[in-house]
């Protein structure tokens, strides 16, 4: 998951990158300003069309490939061979992008002032044919998609509010944007040509797990409810209706969810549940046993109701389409309601 920056703030401070991707497998994108902030932005960073020095802006720079849709690798050195005409270095088969594996991934480099260069992450590794060689970036007047600086991670400033009980509102304490590659929701040409990027955006509510009408409104201060409710600690929703997460990662490194419905890297979700852990969740299924007397005027209540604080990863693609809810039920903050 990623939190963005501007240009011109990463030039004034590019040391708060990682303090803003504090979380694993989480990062920085840098986004091109607009109008006339964009012009002071990127002096110095763009001339005569060509981007002159790194970081390359996400809304403005993308790279795609025609290999069937499948990531390239890097050879290694068992790989190059030697004949009379010099060192062959052979172009390795693509295959599915797979985040943990090293090999399909390159380091975008400045090689000169207005030049770029790829280079292997891996120690030794040799880059394919067509990445091998210097090459330039042109600037495009039309942005991809529509992204705003406005994916900040976790608010640290609300992180200990809450809704208010009842209310139905969610209260968003964190937000990020994920590339389409950790996705899978549909072909990759289709996210491609309409979601490069989900929103992932972390809100807070309240879940109702019991309730007790009392008819006859005769309650009183005093009267005793028992409860006794068991409670899965982790809930998804795909499109809406509730379904079964699938145990482990497939062998592209992907958490499936439904029977085949929507994928969502390892990456992504060890992230999810890695702050959730932050805060004190845990996995597994409780069972909250509880004797409450009603306190208060307590005179004729008609209600009972026991609440969950939930906490939910909404992954929306950028029209707006909500895809997945994952949802973590907090157990150690459990309210109660009457009236």
């Amino acid at each position: 998951m990623y939190v963005t920056r501007t240009l011109s703030r990463y030039r004034r401070n590019p040391v708060e990158v990682p303090v803003a991707a504090a979380a694993p497998q989480s990062g920085l994108m840098v986004l091109r300003g607009r109008e006339a902030a964009e012009k002071v932005e990127v002096r110095g960073f763009i001339n005569k069309g060509l981007f002159k020095e790194l970081p390359l802006p996400s809304n403005a720079v993308f790279f795609t490939s025609t290999l069937m849709q499948l990531a390239c690798q890097c050879a290694t050195e068992d790989d190059e061979s030697f004949c009379c005409s010099g060192r062959f270095i052979p172009d390795m088969k693509p295959k599915p992008f797979d985040h943990r594996d090293e090999s399909l991934q390159f380091e975008i480099c400045s090689a000169t002032r207005d030049c770029f260069i790829a280079k292997p992450v891996v120690p030794h590794g040799l880059t394919p044919r067509f990445l091998r060689f210097r090459f330039r970036v042109f600037v495009r007047n039309e942005r991809v998609y529509d992204l705003r600086d406005d994916a900040k991670g976790l608010n640290i400033s609300i992180l200990s509010h809450v809704p208010e009980l009842g209310s139905g509102e969610n209260l968003i304490v964190g937000k990020w944007y994920t590339p389409f590659v950790f996705v899978k929701d549909c072909s990759l040409r289709v996210q491609m040509e309409t979601s490069l990027f989900y929103n992932v955006t972390l809100e807070r509510l309240w879940e109702k797990i019991y309730s007790w009408e009392n008819d006859d409104g005769r309650g009183r201060k005093g009267d005793v409810v028992a409860l006794s409710v068991e409670i899965e600690r982790e809930v998804d929703f795909l499109f809406g209706v509730q379904v079964v997460r699938g145990g482990g990662c497939d062998d592209e490194g992907f958490v499936w969810f439904g029977s085949g419905g929507v994928g969502l890297s390892s990456a992504v979700f060890e992230g999810m549940r890695w702050i959730e852990e932050l805060v004190g969740w845990v996995d597994g299924v409780e069972r909250v046993d509880k004797v409450v007397e009603i306190g208060g005027d307590g005179g004729g209540w008609r209600r009972f109701e026991c609440y969950v604080l939930v906490e939910r990863f909404a992954l929306r693609r950028m029209d707006g389409t909500l895809v997945l809810n994952c949802d973590f039920r907090h157990t150690h903050e459990i309210r109660i309601k009457w009236g």
